[in-house]
């Protein structure tokens, strides 16, 4: 099973290198099934020890602050199986002995982003950022962290809007970015600057589901209802395409629904 989990690995790093994200994590699902047969027949050995010796939540930084790191997919893949447990606890023992590595604090927010615990998310990704200042990723993340938090307690639109500001001066060409920075723009109130950000972040490479909620929400509050609303449609109409479950996407839908007056 361990042999079989390192080439895994190996095809996991592949694939997220080359772009394939939905590939990568069906074999991650894969990689974390062969996992759990092997702790089952290795009891004296933790999950969260194994996933360590494989060198599944490297220490080593992203090779690009663009390409996913093989750890995110595992972490998502854990979920997927009701042991994202196991990925906070390997996260959090990496971060623990490599307290200054700016990508160990950027992975383990990531995992307790996932596993709900936003506060000390955002804190984390407070450390990557003052750990490496180029750390575009970490930048973005604390941004959509700050603008979409289902604890609103937790937001802050002007901190959202310096950390996505940051993300896209260091990357410029992504429309993820710039959607992130829409919806800062957005929650800061700033509904024209946010209309033409997500209107950019269409026009680059963005997942299309958030960047259209949040406009749809931006063209309304700037009266033109009709836009509003066929930027709703278009926006639901790409979630249940493609990403049906995504609880971020729910919520956006949610609350641009309320504020619209649509039907869910």
């Amino acid at each position: 099973y361990l042999e079989l989990a390192v080439c895994y690995r190996v095809l996991i790093r592949t694939q997220d290198t080359q772009g394939a994200i939905h590939e990568s994590h069906d074999s991650a699902r894969r990689l974390v099934d062969l996992l759990r047969r092997a702790a089952a027949l290795s009891p004296q050995i933790s999950e969260p020890e194994m996933f360590w010796r494989l060198e599944l939540v490297p220490k080593a930084p992203p090779a690009s602050p663009v390409v996913p790191d093989v750890a995110i997919g595992i972490s998502e893949a854990l979920i997927n199986v009701g042991r994202l447990d196991v990925a906070v606890t390997a996260c959090r023992e990496i971060a623990a002995e490599s307290p200054n590595d700016a990508a160990a604090h950027y992975r383990l927010a990531h995992v307790l982003e996932l596993s709900g615990q936003f506060s000390e998310a955002i804190a984390h990704l407070e450390r990557a950022v003052a750990l490496r200042e180029d750390f575009a990723d970490a930048h973005n993340g604390l941004a959509w962290l700050l603008s979409t938090c289902p604890e609103q307690q937790l937001r802050d639109a002007e901190r959202a809007q310096v950390a996505a500001t940051q993300a896209v001066e260091l990357i410029s060409n992504s429309g993820a970015f710039r959607t992130v920075l829409g919806a800062a723009h957005y929650r800061a109130g700033e509904f024209a600057a946010a209309n033409n950000t997500l209107q950019d972040a269409l026009e680059l490479d963005a997942a299309k589901g958030p960047a259209l909620f949040v406009l749809a929400m931006a063209q309304w509050r700037l009266g033109d209802e009709q836009a509003a609303q066929e930027y709703m449609q278009q926006a639901a109409t790409w979630t249940a395409e493609n990403r049906p479950k995504d609880k971020t996407l729910i919520r956006l839908r949610g609350e641009a629904s309320q504020l619209l007056g649509a039907t869910e």
